[in-house]
């Protein structure tokens, strides 16, 4: 297999891996933005275009889908796989994080991750 690749896929598998212990979502009307601690903040235009993201250990891009209304986060690895983050909240005080990861060594992988909604007041 040729090295490059393998290099990607090493950093597909290692971002795959990296559970947030913390997310915090924001949208506007130009921007979804997700902040993971840790794991840093990446800023993704709403409308689709796909744009290169600062501070990666590996070159990444990344763009918003939106299936049903909800935002899918799709992270493209050079020479590696792809990283899709699914956002949904499951109820006023939950969000499942669905992560799909794609054309990584071996096959095609699935992991979730619940989240309690911190309330704003608790954090003052």
């Amino acid at each position: 297999m040729d090295p490059e690749r393998m290099e990607g896929q090493r950093h597909t598998m290692a971002a795959a891996r990296q559970r947030p212990d913390r997310i915090t979502l924001e949208l506007n009307d130009s921007l979804f933005s997700v902040a993971q601690s840790p794991g840093g903040r990446a800023a993704v235009p709403t409308n689709g275009d796909e744009v290169e993201l600062s501070r990666t250990a590996w070159p990444t891009r990344a763009k918003v889908e939106w299936g049903d209304g909800i935002p899918q986060v799709k992270r493209t690895f050079e020479n590696g796989g792809t990283i899709v983050d699914h956002f949904e909240l499951v109820s006023r005080t939950r969000l499942l994080l669905t992560r799909r990861v794609e054309g990584g060594p071996g096959d095609d992988i699935e992991l979730r991750f619940v989240y309690q909604r911190e309330d704003p007041d608790d954090a003052r």
